[in-house]
Order: C-alpha cells, then structure tokens, then sequence
C-alpha cells in the first residue's frame, strides 16, 4: 500500500504544479488540507468526488489513469473554506466514456496537493 500512495502523489505531481508538499497525516489519503472521498467506488456511470478545504483559494480536481496522462479536468474554480463534491460521468476530456479499470482522482488547492484517492470504474 505504501507504494500505491508514492505512486499516486507522484501522478498528481505531473498535473499540478506545487510550491510546498503537504504532510500526509495518515494512510487513508488524509493530507493537512483535507480529504477527498468518492462514492461509490467501484461504480458504472457516475463517481461522486467529495473534498474538504481548509483555505481560500484556487481549486482544481482531475482524473488520471494509472500512467499519470490526464483523463479529465473537473475543474478549477475559486473556493472558500467548507466541503464540495463533484460528479464525475466515466467520460474523458473528449466526452467518450473511458475503459473499466482504475483511476487517479486529485484535489489540488492554490497548487498543493489537497489529496487523491483510487476510483475504480467497471463495466455496465
């Protein structure tokens, strides 16, 4: 497992560019900036990402595959302080619904890393 998390920090990484690390505060991908949760996981058509800020400021969510190439940018957008979520369609930037297999989901908050969790997406 603790290679799973180097690997995927390393994937967000190649997304997002980041001044400071944030310190990983335990292994269930809680960063110190919040934590990013998706439900369900594994699912058919749609993936609901949650996350949590603890600052003001630029927000931006992502999909990987496990190459660390971008699947889809859900978005960038001004955000306060509180929790949001996301709905992610198993589609990629191009509209076309990707392959069953395992995604990367990143937060990334005024460009450090607000977390990343695995979404897995199987077959209808």
């Amino acid at each position: 497992m603790e290679i799973f998390n180097r690997i995927i920090f390393l994937l967000i990484d190649k997304m997002f560019y980041f001044d400071t690390p944030k310190v990983i505060t335990n292994k269930k991908y809680q960063i110190t900036n919040g934590e990013v949760h998706v439900f369900p996981n594994t699912f058919t058509s749609n993936a609901f990402i949650s996350f949590k800020t603890t600052e003001q400021g630029k927000v931006r969510a992502a999909i990987f595959n496990l190459n660390g190439q971008l699947v889809k940018k859900l978005t960038e957008t001004e955000a306060v302080p509180g929790s949001y979520s996301i709905t992610w369609d198993g589609t990629d930037n191009f509209g076309f619904e990707v392959n069953p297999g395992a995604y990367i989901v990143g937060v990334a908050v005024n460009g450090l890393k607000a977390g990343s969790v695995k979404a897995v997406k199987k077959s209808r």
